[in-house]
């Protein structure tokens, strides 16, 4: 989706990066990415793995000038904090304007999350969205809904993804948007920055 939206030689920045797979992904597709993370040994993992240059931050206070990029991704970020604001500020700042940034949250809606969460029985800090929290989030922090795209339809046991990604991945474009609301696990975002 990233590469859809942008031109090459953009600069982006991987917000959450871990281990560095995207970030080399836009880059060997023509991007130049900044990669973040609030962890050093995956900012250590994807230098070894990738030679990303890695910035070791949190994203609440993100390392750059303001209006400096072309775009943002956090992919699987959003559930990870403990506040969203301070980080949609923050996105809102580093973005140009007119930029895009692409942002996954987890679906609050979703009957295959809470059965994801009985076979795991995590006690991590994880937290879902429902659509309407992430509209009014991203409106206050001056982004602007352009696609929504319901995704995530696995079922995760310990050793196990059923059905397999490149099933799951048919059913994003075959399952009505009202039922995969209610069924897909998490919810891409393409937003765009409206205001300063």
């Amino acid at each position: 989706m990233c590469l859809r939206i942008s031109k090459p030689r953009e600069l982006w920045i991987d917000a959450g990066s871990g281990t560095g797979n995207l970030s080399s992904e836009l880059i060997a597709a023509g991007l130049r990415v900044v990669d973040i993370d609030h962890d050093i040994g995956m900012t250590r993992y994807a230098k070894e793995k990738f030679e990303l240059a890695g910035v070791v931050a949190k994203t609440q206070k993100l390392p750059f000038r303001d209006q400096i990029a072309d775009g943002l991704v956090a992919i699987s970020l959003i559930g990870c904090l403990p506040e969203l604001p301070p980080f949609l500020a923050e996105v809102n700042r580093v973005l140009k304007p007119k930029a895009n940034a692409i942002l996954t949250f987890t679906n609050r809606s979703s009957h295959l999350h809470r059965v994801n969460r009985l076979f795991r029985k995590s006690t991590e800090f994880f937290r879902a969205y429902s659509i309407s929290e992430i509209k009014n989030e991203l409106e206050n922090a001056g982004l602007e809904i352009k696609h929504l795209r319901f995704c995530n339809f696995v079922i995760e046991g310990k050793r196990r993804i059923f059905p397999s990604n490149g099933i799951s991945k048919r059913f994003e474009n075959l399952v009505p948007r009202f039922i995969s609301s209610q069924i897909a696990r998490n919810v891409v975002v393409v937003s765009q920055k409206i205001h300063p």
